[in-house]
C-alpha cells in the first residue's frame, strides 16, 4: 500500500496519473485445452471473435510474455502462464480507467469474458 493511500490521497486502485486499475484473474484446467503458447495463438488469431462488441488493437510482440491490447477505455495487459499443475493462470489488468464506476464494470466484463472462454 503507498503512503498517498494510507493518507487518503488517492482512492484504492488509482496510480499516481490519477487512473485507476482493474485487476481480474481466473484459473483454467486441462478442460481448456489450451497451453501456454496455445493461449496466447488464440488471443492472437481470434481477438475479433474474443471481443465482438469492441475495437482492439493489439500493442505488442506476439512472442511477448504478456500481450497488451487497447480498448475504446484503457488498455489491458493480459498474462498467460503455466502452473506447476499444468493449468493456465490467466490475469488481466486493465489499466487508464477513468473512474472506480468504470473499474467495477470492467472487472465484471472481464469475470464475463472469463466465463465464456470457460464455456468455449
Amino acid at each position: 500500500m503507498s503512503c498517498e493511500r494510507i493518507v487518503g490521497l488517492r482512492l484504492p486502485g488509482q496510480m499516481a496519473d490519477g487512473t485507476f486499475t482493474a485487476n481480474v484473474g481466473r484459473m483454467f484446467d486441462g478442460a481448456l485445452g489450451l497451453d501456454l503458447d496455445g493461449f496466447r495463438a488464440l488471443l492472437l488469431e481470434s481477438r475479433e471473435d474474443l471481443f465482438p462488441t469492441l475495437s482492439t488493437e493489439l500493442r505488442s510482440r506476439p512472442t511477448s510474455k504478456s500481450l497488451h491490447v487497447t480498448f475504446p477505455e484503457g488498455s489491458a495487459l493480459i498474462t498467460p502462464e503455466v502452473t506447476a499443475a499444468r493449468r493456465v493462470k490467466v490475469t488481466v489488468a486493465h489499466e487508464k480507467l477513468p473512474s472506480p464506476q468504470e473499474v467495477e464494470l470492467w472487472k465484471g466484463y472481464w469475470r464475463e469474458w472469463f466465463d465464456a472462454l470457460a464455456e468455449a
